[in-house]
């Protein structure tokens, strides 16, 4: 997988929106019965992701989705991740979610746990590639969902 530009949350090209608490209860709006959205925590000045908590009501553990906050991508981690994400925190997309939620783009763990190579990063910015640098990530989710400030 080429990263597009500004996937780090630097770098944003204009052409890039931000997406908004409300643009993300639209995208998850097709996910219905036996799933609750119960929380969704907003990007902030080191996270460039949404967290979003979804509950199954028929008793099975709750998921945490998280949402890119300018690129339609996402994945689930497992419940007890730290804040800090790193690649062996990604979990399989349950079926329910790829098939109910169709404005997201959801990526797979075999994707968010590839080591990262020169050809992932050939399209980011140069200040993209000093914050690569910098806080050295070991997959392409840790680039992908981040918390570089």
């Amino acid at each position: 997988m080429q990263l597009p530009r500004g996937i780090t949350g630097f770098n944003i090209q204009t052409s890039n929106t931000f997406f908004t608490k409300e643009n993300v209860k639209e995208f998850l709006s097709g996910l219905t019965y036996p799933f609750i959205i119960k929380d969704i925590e907003q990007p902030h000045h080191t996270a460039n992701y949404f967290r979003i908590t979804i509950i199954n009501t028929q008793g099975n553990s709750p998921y945490i989705m998280l949402v890119h906050e300018c690129f339609p991508f996402a994945s689930i981690i497992q419940t007890d991740s730290p804040k800090q994400i790193t690649s062996a925190n990604f979990i399989a997309i349950p079926n329910d979610f790829k098939e109910s939620i169709t404005a997201l783009t959801f990526l797979e763990p075999e994707i968010l746990q590839q080591e990262v190579n020169q050809q992932h990063i050939a399209n980011l910015g140069k200040t993209e590639i000093n914050q690569i640098e910098y806080w050295q990530p070991q997959s392409l989710g840790e680039i992908i969902f981040n918390h570089y400030d």
